[in-house]
């Protein structure tokens, strides 16, 4: 009976053991991965986190500000080069939605998307 007892003691320390390292392993887990969160946020989710939640006010920087201006003339650009390719009135078409191709992309998957081919 003694013997089982010693048996059964270190069970339940083997167990305890496992059970606190993997409630360690875990809480370090989540403080990566709040870390890699917060690094990659959105100027939008910035500022919703460090509270600033007025209604109807985006986070914006000048940087920001400057993108928005390039964004634009680059739509007024594509805008006015469909019209003219397809020999309408800037006025007779709306550009609905612009989708930027990754800058970052391979050579080869850039000419699949600007030149795309049919299979045989």
């Amino acid at each position: 009976m003694n013997n089982f007892l010693l048996i059964l003691v270190e069970y339940l320390k083997t167990g305890l053991l496992i059970l606190v390292g993997s409630l360690i392993s875990l809480y370090i887990l989540s403080l990566i991965l709040n870390f890699a969160k917060g690094k990659y946020r959105t100027a939008k989710e910035t500022a919703e986190a460090v509270g600033d939640n007025t209604p109807g006010v985006e986070a914006t920087t000048e940087e920001n500000m400057g993108a928005q201006d390039v964004e634009e003339e680059l739509v007024a650009l594509i805008t006015a080069a469909v019209a003219a390719y397809l020999g309408k009135s800037v006025n007779q078409i709306k550009v609905g939605f612009i989708k930027r191709i990754h800058q970052k992309a391979p050579a080869w998957a850039m000419e699949s998307r600007l030149n795309p081919k049919e299979n045989p």
